[in-house]
């Protein structure tokens, strides 16, 4: 179930912002030209850091925590904020599918995910970017 979205279009990430480009720690890796070769991308993309598979994430909770950071937190010559808004609203609606139980383990899983962040010391906010996550995204858990 999805409850009435609390923000128009995406949600905040921790420091993102449009106007000078996004600056956001370390939880969201920004490419630069001439970086090392595990980066691909133009100048400005923001991506979600790889989560190891022994953590036993299911990859598409990566794949839905990668697409909310790109669509949040990428320079705006990059995504325009009209196609992301209409993203993030497609994301919320796909989510108010979920089962009770899938709900569960996606929360179980969250928590997995914020105790990396915080062992890998990527900061608070990428912690708390994590942890209201569910929330950003309008879901609503059962009791």
């Amino acid at each position: 179930m999805v409850k009435k979205q609390k923000h128009h279009g995406k949600p905040p990430l921790p420091g993102a912002t449009h106007s000078s480009g996004p600056n956001h720690n370390t939880i969201i890796k920004q490419p630069e030209s001439g970086e090392g070769q595990d980066t691909v991308g133009p100048e400005g993309i923001a991506l979600f850091p790889e989560i190891p598979p022994e953590l036993g994430v299911d990859p598409l909770l990566e794949c839905l925590l990668s697409m909310v950071v790109f669509i949040s937190a990428s320079d705006e010559n990059l995504i325009d904020p009209k196609a992301a808004d209409e993203a993030f609203s497609h994301l919320q609606r796909v989510l108010s599918k979920l089962s009770a139980k899938r709900l569960a383990r996606m929360v179980e899983e969250l928590e997995v995910v914020a105790g990396w962040v915080k062992d890998q010391g990527l900061g608070m906010e990428a912690v708390e970017f994590i942890e209201t996550f569910l929330d950003e995204m309008g879901v609503d858990l059962p009791s």
